[in-house]
């Protein structure tokens, strides 16, 4: 990614500008521009019993479904709701 970025590449650019450890799901425009991300660490906070326990755990918190459904529905407000 980083060799693309370095040759110009405007997706490549946009995701190592924006790219957080240990990994994001980032959003872009059809134009390859930067809308939005979610972070394993930061948004991911409920992580499945099998993994590892950092100690910012928020158990009882939503799961990861959930906070991608939210974050879908808070940028792309015109999707419907999944569940229905």
């Amino acid at each position: 990614m980083k060799a693309l970025a370095e040759q110009e590449d405007p997706l490549a650019q946009a995701l190592v500008d924006n790219w957080s450890f240990p990994m994001d799901l980032m959003f872009v425009t059809p134009e390859g521009e930067f809308h939005s991300k979610l972070n394993a660490f930061k948004d991911f906070r409920r992580p499945h019993h099998d993994v590892g326990q950092p100690s910012y755990v928020e158990w009882g918190g939503p799961t990861h479904e959930e906070v991608f459904l939210m974050h879908v529905n808070k940028h792309f407000p015109s999707n419907t709701d999944p569940h229905q």
